[in-house]
């Protein structure tokens, strides 16, 4: 569910996929339309179509129906569920999300990476409170999971609450598994304790010294809501 403190999901970029591609998506629904009541079937086609949909808007409308097609038989499909509240923050409906993240965690309400998602869209929608109240029961029950800890710093910073802004990024840092996470964060929290600041202006002069530093290296995409660095 994707920190610009939390931020908005990027536009999808608009172009034609590839021939080979399209062709393998469309086997892909064919198979899944060949057995509709197959949900690894039509899991496996949402998952596809969300992907390509990343890169073509095309594909839309088209992993919307099939993570419907999953919920019109099982109301309690976790793939559909989630994927409709991805659609959905990928198109900036940020409420939407939250109705489908809130029906995921009443069948799955341990999943830390849904419970941070929807920290994240409470916030975007204005309720910081709930926000951290969501990151900190993520915290309570999964005490290395750094994305939590990262949206917290997030809006601690937001909050004029700096020294627990950077003490959370700390946090995060020292739980992330990735290195070139930790290589973000540690610069990110290096760029704030120079430039004093906020942790926009830090993240600022955090990407130009990551650029200047791997001039060829590309980051995986980040959890949602962590993009400051």
């Amino acid at each position: 569910v994707p920190v610009q403190a939390p931020s908005r999901a990027p536009a999808p970029q608009t172009f034609e996929l590839p021939e080979d591609i399209r062709n393998f998506i469309a086997k892909q629904a064919q198979d899944a339309a060949a057995t509709p009541d197959d949900p690894a079937a039509w899991e496996k086609l949402a998952g596809v179509y969300y992907r390509a949909s990343r890169l073509d808007p095309t594909y839309v409308a088209k992993a919307g129906a099939a993570y419907q097609h999953l919920l019109d038989r099982n109301a309690k499909n976790l793939v559909g569920l989630r994927g409709l509240g991805n659609l959905a923050y990928d198109q900036g409906e940020r409420a939407t999300s939250v109705t489908y993240y809130e029906k995921f965690l009443e069948v799955e309400p341990a999943s830390p990476d849904v419970r941070t998602d929807l920290g994240t869209m409470r916030y975007e929608l204005g309720d910081s409170d709930a926000a951290l109240a969501e990151w900190d029961l993520v915290i309570e029950n999964n005490p290395e999971f750094y994305q939590a800890y990262f949206n917290r710093g997030i809006v601690y910073d937001k909050m004029d609450r700096r020294d627990d802004a950077l003490a959370e990024l700390a946090k995060a840092r020292k739980y992330a598994q990735d290195p070139v996470v930790q290589e973000r964060l540690s610069t990110l929290i290096d760029a704030a304790n120079e430039s004093g600041g906020s942790l926009e202006q830090a993240a600022a002069i955090a990407a130009e010294k990551l650029k200047a530093a791997n001039p060829q290296q590309t980051s995986p995409h980040p959890p949602a809501a962590a993009k400051a660095a």
